[in-house]
């Protein structure tokens, strides 16, 4: 689960509690800050937003189902031992 969950945060900038803010100090050009943020390269082109965000709301998607499901014997990052109930 950890290599998985460690894919997504690689693929996915928005599993991971980070915003990168765009700046010319920081970025030598857009394409660049975008490439940052996670836009992928299709024929020499940066990706479309709808693209983009199609393909970043499949991956947070997978990622909430991950973190909230429990499966016997493997922990989630988001599984917690029930303390207080019953």
């Amino acid at each position: 689960m950890d290599i998985l969950i460690a894919k997504l945060n690689k693929v996915c900038i928005y599993t991971v509690p980070e915003y990168i803010i765009y700046s010319e100090a920081a970025f030598q050009t857009e394409e660049a800050y975008y490439k940052a943020i996670g836009y992928e390269e299709e024929a020499g082109k940066i990706e479309s937003t709808d693209s983009y965000v199609n393909r970043l709301s499949a991956y947070m998607k997978l990622y909430g189902a991950l973190v909230q499901t429990e499966v016997e014997g493997c922990k989630t990052c988001m599984a917690s031992e029930k303390v207080g109930h019953g």
